[in-house]
C-alpha cells in the first residue's frame, strides 16, 4: 500500500479565555475550543481533503451535519481536533469562523441514565448545548445513542435544529447497524469515510 506523504504543521493557537461548559456539566461535555487553545500540539497531518469536505458540509443551509465513518485508529477524532485548531486560527470558511465546538461524552451520559430513565442533569446538558447559536456538537461513538430512547430522541431533535450542527463519529460496523436502526439519521447527515492513517501528535507546553 502506498504510504501518504506526511508533512509537518505548526500552528499558533489563539487562546480562548472562557470555557463555555459549566462545572456541573463538565462530566458530560467539553469545550473543544477552550481545550485546544490550552493544550497546543504539533500535528503531523495530511487530511486537507477530508477537512475541506467537512467544512463544506457544515456550511450547508439545510442538514449541516456530518458523520465520520472509519476504523478505530484511523484518525477521525484527530481530524475534528484539526478542524477546531483551524477555526481558532481563522483558517476556515468565513461563515464558520465564529463557531464553537462542544464534544458530548455519550458513554458518561449513558452511565448516568439509571434504568434508562431521563434525569434533570442530562436534560440540562441537552438544553444547554442546544441553546447556543453557531455551535457544532461533536459526538464520538454516536451509535451508542441508539441504546437509549432518551438519547435517540435528543439526537432526532438536534438533527432538526437550525442553530446547531453535528459531527458524529463511528466505525463502519456500527454505522451500518446504526443506520438500519434509524434511517432518518441517514437522510440527515453527509457521510465522510475516513481511511486508516497514521497520525502522530507531539505535545508541548
Amino acid at each position: 500500500m502506498k504510504i501518504p506523504r506526511i508533512h509537518f504543521v505548526r500552528e499558533e493557537i489563539k487562546y480562548e479565555e472562557e470555557n463555555l461548559v459549566p462545572t456541573k456539566y463538565s462530566k458530560f461535555i467539553a469545550d473543544m475550543n477552550f481545550v485546544c487553545s490550552v493544550v497546543k500540539n504539533d500535528i503531523f497531518l495530511e487530511r486537507d481533503k477530508e477537512i475541506e469536505e467537512i467544512f463544506n458540509c457544515l456550511q450547508k443551509s439545510s442538514n449541516p451535519n456530518v458523520m465520520l465513518v472509519g476504523p478505530n485508529g484511523s484518525g477521525k477524532s484527530a481530524i475534528v481536533q484539526a478542524i477546531v485548531y483551524r477555526t481558532l486560527n481563522g483558517k476556515c470558511p468565513e461563515s464558520l469562523k465564529n463557531h464553537h465546538y462542544i464534544i458530548w461524552n455519550i458513554e458518561q451520559t449513558l452511565a448516568s441514565l439509571v434504568g434508562g430513565m431521563r434525569n434533570k442533569t442530562i436534560d440540562g446538558v441537552f438544553e444547554y448545548i442546544t441553546s447556543f447559536n453557531n455551535l457544532v456538537i461533536v459526538i464520538d461513538q454516536i451509535h451508542l445513542m441508539e441504546s437509549s430512547t432518551i438519547l435517540s430522541y435528543y439526537l432526532s431533535m438536534i438533527l432538526k435544529m437550525s442553530n446547531v450542527k453535528l459531527i458524529g463519529i463511528t466505525t463502519p460496523q456500527y454505522a451500518n447497524e446504526f443506520f438500519e436502526y434509524d434511517n432518518k439519521v441517514l437522510s440527515s447527515v453527509d457521510i465522510i469515510e475516513i481511511n486508516s492513517y497514521t497520525i502522530v501528535f507531539q505535545y508541548f507546553y
